[in-house]
C-alpha cells in the first residue's frame, strides 16, 4: 500500500443539519449525490449497494449510525473486494448552518498510489452536493 493515507474534506452547508443528514442518507438523495442509484440499510452491519451511471459498482456494510450526527462504513468496488477503505459522515450544527465531514481511508494493503490519485479525485467531486 502507498504510504498511510486518509483523505477529509469539509463543507459548510447554509441548512439545518436535519437536511444535510437527510441529503446524505436518504438512498433517493444520496442517488444524486453519488451519480448512480443507492441502496443500503442504515444499521449496524446493513449491507450497502451503489451502482454508479459510470457502470463502477461499489458493495459495502455500515458499520455505525447515529442519526443526524454520524455514519460509518466500509466499502470497495464489487470487482475488487480486496480494495476496501472505510469512509466516515460527521455532520455539526454550527452558526453558519451546518458543517459536513467526510472522511476516507483505505484499510487494504493492495492500494497503489494510482488507486489514491483516483479516490482523492472522487472524494474532491463528491463533496459538490448542495443539500
Amino acid at each position: 500500500m502507498a504510504e498511510e493515507q486518509q483523505i477529509e474534506r469539509e463543507l459548510v452547508v447554509s441548512a439545518d443539519s436535519d437536511a444535510v443528514w437527510d441529503a446524505i442518507t436518504e438512498a433517493e438523495l444520496a442517488s444524486e449525490w453519488f451519480d448512480g442509484e443507492v441502496e443500503w440499510e442504515l444499521t449496524p452491519g446493513g449491507t450497502l449497494h451503489i451502482e454508479g451511471n459510470d457502470g463502477e459498482s461499489r458493495d459495502g456494510v455500515i458499520q455505525e449510525v447515529t442519526p443526524g450526527e454520524s455514519l460509518q462504513f466500509v466499502w470497495w468496488p464489487s470487482d475488487r473486494e480486496n480494495e476496501i477503505s472505510e469512509v466516515t459522515y460527521r455532520i455539526e450544527t454550527i452558526e453558519l448552518g451546518t458543517r459536513f465531514t467526510v472522511i476516507e481511508k483505505p484499510l487494504s494493503t493492495s492500494w497503489t498510489d494510482a488507486d489514491s490519485a483516483a479516490f482523492q479525485t472522487f472524494a474532491c467531486s463528491a463533496l459538490s452536493f448542495s443539500a
